[in-house]
């Protein structure tokens, strides 16, 4: 990318001349400023915007960081995020985990270095966070996941106890006694809510909980497709199975497909976040919606707030909506 000094050289003139062209401030002659500006087109000059803004100690550029891109909750998230940042002059930057903590932990070197000057984080469990100062914290929304650690934050998502509550209930009312949950890893806050949702309905009703049928996974395609088929051998198994978000439950519909199974006749799926934005898939799996634009606005408000010095360290839960589909 060429730089000032490229254009100074080239020219044959102070870099501060060309500084005061292109900023369109201080006294310059016609001739010079015609003639920089022409090579500036030229050559497709950009100014670098990182340099201005630190120089202005502001950054325009907001980091959201998502587990992973390929699930279509963080996708629209993100969407929701971009919208909503875009209109106040802020450029957002997707950081995709691929849920490994390692990789959430560097991305945090960012906001120490100012080249972003804040974050949105749906974290994958990283430790890095309680050691952040609060001037640092106040920088950061949280979404979907708390961070670990006891320490305060804002954060905004949804009543996943009582969202996964009404899923197990629902299975319940169905008819079902037998019923397995797909869920994942304990350090995310999102897994062990909806957990505690569905034990506590089995309770509730006085439905006996099989520990082999809490399937524990990395929230990932693969591990769900692998580990779903494996309570699904032998004459003991679920006739109905929860999985705590959508990715498992796609891989929880084509296990039981290849196996000769039919859904929802020999097994029940209901899941969180099935979202199907043009309508193409089916089965439409019964769900619980997280309400993606709600927490996307509540994170920008509260993030606008700790970046102008006003950090509350709120928690905000927004209940999802469920929505019968074809799958129980």
């Amino acid at each position: 990318m060429p730089t000032l000094r490229d254009i100074a050289n080239e020219l044959g003139v102070s870099e501060s001349t060309i500084s005061r062209v292109l900023n369109g401030k201080g006294r310059v002659s016609e001739e010079t400023r015609e003639k920089v500006l022409a090579y500036a087109g030229k050559i497709h000059y950009l100014p670098n915007q990182m340099a201005q803004a630190l120089k202005m100690q502001r950054v325009n550029s907001l980091g959201v960081v998502v587990p992973d891109i390929s699930n279509e909750f963080y996708a629209l998230l993100f969407k929701s995020i971009d919208r909503l940042v875009s209109h106040a002059g802020y450029t957002p930057i997707l950081f995709n985990i691929g849920e490994d903590a390692a990789r959430e932990e560097a991305f945090v070197t960012h906001l120490r270095s100012s080249t972003v000057g804040g974050l949105v984080v749906a974290t994958a469990g990283a430790d890095v966070y309680s050691s952040l100062p609060e001037s640092l914290l106040q920088q950061i929304v949280f979404v979907d996941n708390l961070p670990k650690g006891d320490f305060g934050c804002n954060f905004v998502g949804a009543d996943n106890v009582g969202s996964s509550y009404s899923l197990t209930q629902h299975l319940i009312d169905r008819g079902h006694r037998r019923i397995a949950t797909v869920v994942g890893p304990a350090g995310e806050s999102s897994a062990r809510e909806r957990l505690d949702g569905f034990e506590g309905c089995l309770v509730a009703n006085g439905l006996a909980l099989n520990p082999e049928w809490i399937v524990r996974t990395n929230f990932q395609y693969a591990d769900g497709y692998a580990k779903v088929g494996a309570i699904m051998e032998g004459d003991d198994r679920p006739t109905a199975v929860i999985a705590q978000n959508n990715v498992l439950a796609y891989a929880t519909v084509r296990m039981a497909r290849q196996r000769g199974m039919t859904v929802p006749r020999d097994l029940a799926v209901a899941c969180f976040d099935h979202i199907d934005t043009y309508g193409f898939m089916r089965p439409v799996i019964t769900t619980m919606v997280q309400r993606v634009d709600q927490i996307a606005e509540k994170a920008w408000e509260l993030l606008q707030d700790g970046m102008d010095g006003h950090y509350s360290g709120e928690t905000h839960l927004f209940d999802a909506e469920f929505h019968l589909g074809e799958t129980t």
